[in-house]
C-alpha cells in the first residue's frame, strides 16, 4: 500500500470518527478481508488505489451496518465523508483554473484526455466531441465493478456524487461552460456522461 493510499484511509477515519460509536479496530479487520479478496484485480497502479478506496468504504459501511445505521443512512454518512478529505483543495483548484484559464475549452479537453490515461486500464472511455461540446462517456468504471461485483453496488454513488466538489463550480463561475451529467453507472445508467456545452462566442 503507497503512501497516497494510506493517507486516504487516515483521512477518511478522521471524518468518519465523527460519527460517534465507530470501532475503527473492527473496520480494519473488515478492510483487510475484503482487499485479501480483491487483490487478485489489481492490474497496475491506479487500480490499486481504486481497489484500497473502495475497499475501506465498503468495511466502513458494512461496520456502520452493524452499529445498526439503515442502509440510508450509512450511505449518506459515507457520502458526506468521501467529500472531506479533498474538499478545499478540489473546489478552490477548480475555482482558481476557471479563473485565470486562457482557454477554458481547450483545458477542458485536455483535463479530460488526461483522466482517461490517468485512471489506468480498469476504466473504459470514449468521447464524443464537436466544436460545442465534449462529452466524456464512461462505459466501465473499476468503482462501480468492484462494487457489483461484493453485492454493494448502491456504494457506487458514493463516489458519483464526489464530483460534485468541482462540477459545481463550473455553474457558478459563469465561464462559458454548462456541466450535465445525465446518467452514471451508480445511480442505474448504462454509462456515465460527463457533458460540457461552450458557448458559441467561448
Amino acid at each position: 500500500m503507497g503512501w497516497a493510499d494510506k493517507l486516504l484511509i487516515k483521512k477518511l477515519h478522521k471524518y468518519i470518527a465523527d460519527f460517534g460509536k465507530f470501532d475503527n479496530r473492527e473496520t480494519a479487520k473488515i478492510f483487510t478481508e475484503i482487499l485479501a479478496k480483491n487483490t487478485r484485480y489489481i492490474t497496475d497502479e491506479p487500480s490499486q488505489t481504486h481497489i484500497i478506496a473502495c475497499a475501506y468504504i465498503m468495511a466502513t459501511y458494512q461496520q456502520l451496518r452493524l452499529n445498526g445505521e439503515s442502509q440510508q443512512q450509512a450511505i449518506t454518512k459515507l457520502t458526506w465523508a468521501f467529500k472531506q478529505p479533498g474538499r478545499f483543495m478540489v473546489t478552490w483548484g477548480m475555482r482558481l483554473w476557471l479563473w485565470f484559464s486562457r482557454d477554458v475549452k481547450a483545458g477542458i479537453k485536455l483535463e479530460n484526455i488526461r483522466k482517461e490515461k490517468s485512471y489506468g486500464e480498469q476504466f473504459k472511455f470514449s468521447a464524443e466531441i464537436d466544436e460545442l461540446s465534449y462529452i466524456s462517456v464512461v462505459h466501465i468504471c473499476a468503482y462501480h465493478e468492484f462494487f457489483k461485483r461484493n453485492l454493494c453496488p448502491e456504494l457506487t454513488a458514493i463516489f458519483c456524487d464526489w464530483d460534485v466538489l468541482w462540477t459545481d463550480e463550473i455553474e457558478k463561475q459563469n465561464c462559458g461552460v454548462r456541466f450535465e451529467r445525465p446518467c452514471t453507472l451508480g445511480t442505474g445508467g448504462d454509462c456515465c456522461r460527463f457533458e460540457f456545452y461552450f458557448d458559441e462566442d467561448d
